[in-house]
């Protein structure tokens, strides 16, 4: 029987792709996700930064500043810039299905932002709609690729790319919010220069304001010891220690940026990057005492604090209100507060929003202490309190920082006469006003604004909380 030989071949094994390859329009989709990164990234320095060229003057300032700028406290601009690196990824792997998916769901909420900034902004962002018709295109092209599948382990690359961008521009944000607030809350010190040296000045006020000065200095000895002893057992400076528990505790929310930044006339520009740290350094200014009395508060409760020292009885008996000048609050209040105001000094609007807040019933008379030659605002001032809106007026005033060019239309906020308020204006009766309170204050050795006297305790900007608490408990003895 012969022998009969059987040739067995192989048989010849495909790897099947998980996802179906990129069509012709890979190389198109790569290129148009390589110019949606660079369109993320200006739009995310514009945001950072809000400086920078922009075709449309300023309505890039005006979109990226909006409430509809975030959504769940991300930038739009660090999305985009993810979704833009994920595609430019999957179309380098040639991962229709990924593609698909991002660009898909980047091109949705395109038409919903369009609407944003047509009737809600009345503003465009030619980078944003290039964004948006970008994610369009890549959406479109993938469609027309046909059926594909997803390569679930091609996932976490993928999510990578989303992340880092995101995470990137928080991390820059932060970075730039704390540094912004740091130089914001630094106090300004007034010095001589002394052989080159740097000498601090402080003005040393009459024997009755001294007590009180020693009064508040010993509080703020106390303060620092505590301060200290809560240092040395977390192990950290008492500058760390302060500033994560009480500088990085002030909050300030977007939609209290923009708010403010409406109440001073800004709503119809663009929010630059130095006026958005303006705008939140006022914020903090009034927000932080709120939050390092708090927190000393439960450190002195911890430590069982007794401060020792007890309010001295030294008292400057200011009149009132002896020429019937603005006057506001209840007649039986506990405090008595006399202000010296400037309606162009900002630390006179920040007094001014501390007393519409202030958390105790107060009697409130305002004198006008211009610091330089008395003019129109404070003129104009003495003139709407001839008809009895003198704080309308003199809220519509600080908003606008005290603008000689804004008067009427504050006027007109106040609800004046403008007739009544022009004659006043044209008469000699606001300056004899002005000059009876320059007077006084002279006479009473005030130099700056503004200056309180709080029931005959004299301070210099806004009073600390704890100090009116003592001149009330010293008071009621």
């Amino acid at each position: 029987m012969g022998t009969t030989f059987v040739t067995v071949r192989p048989p010849v094994v495909t790897e099947k792709p998980a996802g179906r390859p990129m069509p012709k329009p890979g190389r198109a989709i790569l290129v148009l996700a390589a110019l949606g990164i660079a369109d993320a990234l200006y739009l995310c320095y514009v945001h950072l930064f809000l400086t920078g060229a922009c075709v449309a003057g300023q309505a890039c300032g005006s979109v990226l500043s909006s409430e509809y700028s975030r959504a769940l406290g991300v930038p739009l601009a660090a999305y985009g810039t993810g979704l833009f690196a994920a595609l430019a990824l999957a179309a380098s792997r040639r991962q229709l299905g990924w593609v698909r998916l991002f660009a898909v769901a980047g091109a949705l909420p395109g038409p919903f932002l369009v609407y944003l900034q047509a009737a809600r902004l009345h503003a465009w962002c030619p980078f944003c709609l290039v964004s948006t018709a970008l994610l369009t295109a890549i959406a479109v092209l993938s469609v027309r690729g046909g059926r594909a599948s997803l390569d679930l382990s091609r996932a976490p690359g993928y999510l990578l790319a989303l992340a880092l961008p995101i995470a990137l521009v928080l991390g820059i944000e932060r970075g730039l919010a704390e540094r912004d607030l740091r130089r914001a809350l630094a106090p300004p010190v007034a010095a001589a220069t002394i052989s080159g040296e740097r000498v601090p000045l402080d003005a040393v006020p009459e024997v009755g304001r001294l007590e009180w000065e020693a009064y508040q200095a010993k509080l703020r000895y106390v303060e620092q010891e505590v301060l200290k002893r809560e240092a040395a057992a977390n192990r950290k400076t008492v500058d760390d220690l302060v500033r994560e528990n009480v500088d990085m505790k002030v909050q300030i929310p977007e939609a209290d940026i923009l708010a403010k930044w409406k109440e001073m006339g800004g709503a119809g520009g663009t929010m630059t990057r130095e006026t958005r740290m303006q705008v939140a350094a006022s914020i903090a200014l009034e927000r932080r005492p709120l939050v390092e009395a708090e927190y000393l508060k439960g450190l002195f409760e911890k430590y069982r604090v007794d401060v020792g020292v007890t309010a001295p009885g030294a008292r400057e008996r200011i009149p009132l209100n002896p020429r019937g000048g603005p006057l506001t609050g209840p007649a039986d209040a506990k405090l008595e507060i006399v202000v010296f105001t400037d309606f162009s000094c900002p630390m006179c609007a920040r007094v001014h929003e501390w007393l519409k807040k202030l958390d105790m019933p107060a009697r409130v008379a305002f004198r006008n202490l211009p610091m330089g030659p008395p003019g129109p605002p404070a003129f104009a001032a003495a003139a709407a309190h001839e008809q009895g809106k003198f704080f309308r007026f003199a809220d519509a005033l600080m908003k606008r920082r005290g603008d000689p060019s804004k008067l009427e239309e504050c006027a007109a906020e106040a609800n004046l006469d403008l007739a009544k308020f022009r004659e006043a204006l044209a008469s000699d009766r606001p300056r004899a006003a002005v000059q009876a309170d320059m007077d006084e204050a002279r006479a009473l050795g005030v130099r700056v604004a503004p200056t309180l006297f709080v029931n005959g305790v004299h301070f210099v900007g806004v009073p600390d909380a704890r100090l009116l608490r003592a001149i009330l408990d010293r008071d009621a003895r």
